[in-house]
């Protein structure tokens, strides 16, 4: 599956049970890292947990750019209770 189609919550059956949101770090109007943050609720449910997980997550050779991609948690995550 290409990454648009693993992406697109109309296409991929993964959103019929869980929620995302892309994320982008810019710096000088230029990407420099991307992240996902997703609640995959069908597992939380059978784990008994309320997990947010990030996937997708690449960057460049910068030593700042990690921890700004991964921090704060994702609004999306903190509005449906995920930790």
């Amino acid at each position: 599956m290409d990454m648009r189609r693993r992406l697109d919550r109309e296409r991929n059956p993964f959103f019929k049970h869980a929620e995302a949101e892309y994320l982008i770090a810019w710096r000088d109007g230029q990407p420099v890292g991307r992240i996902s943050a997703h609640i995959d609720h069908r597992f939380n449910d059978f784990q008994d947990n309320r997990w947010g997980l990030f996937g997708f997550f690449e960057c460049e050779d910068s030593p700042e750019t990690p921890t700004r991609c991964c921090a704060p948690p994702s609004p999306g995550c903190a509005r449906a209770g995920a930790i």
